[in-house]
Order: structure tokens, then C-alpha cells, then sequence
């Protein structure tokens, strides 16, 4: 579905698609900057440009997706944001997208996602290279679903990942006595009291 809320015309989808990864032109806007216009019928053919091999074309893709995922939290676009996060959940639902591109997604549902999006960022709490990604986008999500969420996966985490979970869970007003807050952990030694 087109945007028609803004009073532009639309940027039709091939014309956004053959456009990506154009080089920027000082006083002509590049394709990615007008994505938002095409609404939810862009969104799954930028998903599928993400994982293009040209560099330049991904990168471009993931701009306008991130476009079209922050234009939709305007009010007057709830159909456009219900149709967008859909499609990212779908995606991630699959489980095949590359690392990068579903850390993108990851954090795109930070913005979009709501209770029902929940379970779809959960199940990566178990992936070694996007649980951190996926515990902070849950810590951004309004609601107990994502609350309970963490809540489950600190029963099995330990170690580093477990601290994180808890300090996920006292940001959200939670009463964690286990598993020290790494926040307060200095990260290196430092020679703070130790000079003179």
C-alpha cells in the first residue's frame, strides 16, 4: 500500500529500487530520503535489496527501510506501521536472514514493535551474536510481554549475559537481588585513587 497521508506522490516502487545506491547529488534528494512515501509495498523488496551483493545498494536499502519505519510512528500512519512491522516480523520469523540484516530488523522492531512483535525478538536471546541486540530492543518495548520475556531468559543465562538481563529488568522497574549490575564494573583498571 502507497502512502496518501502526506499529500506527495508516492515514489513508485521500481523507480526506489532502481534508484538505490545512486550516487548523491548536491540539490537532488537521493531515493532512500523518499522511501517513506511508498509505504508498506516497498518493504519487502527492501528487505529482499539488503542482502544485495552491491554494497552500496544494501546500505541504501537498509536507509530507506529505516525511512519508512521511522515515518511510521507518525499517528495518522498506524495502517502503514502495523503493515511495516509485519513484514519485519515475518522475515524474522523465517530465522534465514543474515546476521547484519537481522540486527537491523532487531532494532527496527525497537521502534515499531509492540507486544505482538515480543516473541519474535525473544527467540533471539539465544543467538550468540544478536542475544545483546535482542535483550536491549526488549528493554525498549512497552508492555509485560516483553518484561515476562526477559524474565524467562534470565532463568537459563549466566555469567555476563545474565547481569545484563537483570540490569534489563531493574530498568524496568523490576526487583533483581541476583546477578551484580555490570554497570557498575569498571570495564579496565584505572588509577583513580591511586596517584600521590
Amino acid at each position: 500500500m502507497n502512502d496518501t497521508t502526506s499529500g506527495m506522490t508516492p515514489i513508485p516502487v521500481p523507480d526506489l529500487l532502481a534508484r538505490l545506491g545512486e550516487k548523491e547529488v548536491p540539490g537532488h534528494e537521493p531515493a532512500w530520503q523518499l522511501a517513506w512515501t511508498a509505504g508498506t509495498a516497498a518493504v519487502r523488496p527492501l528487505l529482499r535489496a539488503m542482502a544485495d551483493a552491491d554494497t552500496e545498494r544494501a546500505r541504501s536499502a537498509v536507509r530507506a527501510l529505516w525511512n519508512i519505519v521511522e515515518h511510521s510512528t507518525a499517528p495518522e500512519r498506524k495502517e502503514v506501521r502495523a503493515g511495516v512491522k509485519l513484514e519485519i516480523t515475518s522475515v524474522l520469523e523465517t530465522g534465514a536472514s543474515t546476521v547484519p540484516v537481522a540486527r537491523e530488523l532487531l532494532w527496527m522492531l525497537s521502534i515499531v514493535g509492540e507486544d505482538d512483535a515480543v516473541a519474535n525478538v525473544a527467540r533471539y536471546l539465544d543467538h550468540a551474536e544478536l542475544r545483546e541486540d535482542a535483550r536491549c530492543v526488549l528493554q525498549r518495548i512497552p508492555g509485560s510481554g516483553a518484561t515476562s520475556a526477559l524474565k524467562a531468559a534470565l532463568k537459563s543465562a549466566s555469567g555476563d549475559f545474565a547481569s545484563a538481563l537483570a540490569d534489563a529488568l531493574r530498568g524496568r522497574g523490576e526487583t533483581i537481588r541476583e546477578h551484580p549490575s555490570v554497570k557498575k564494573t569498571p570495564s579496565r583498571v584505572t588509577m583513580v585513587g591511586k596517584v600521590g
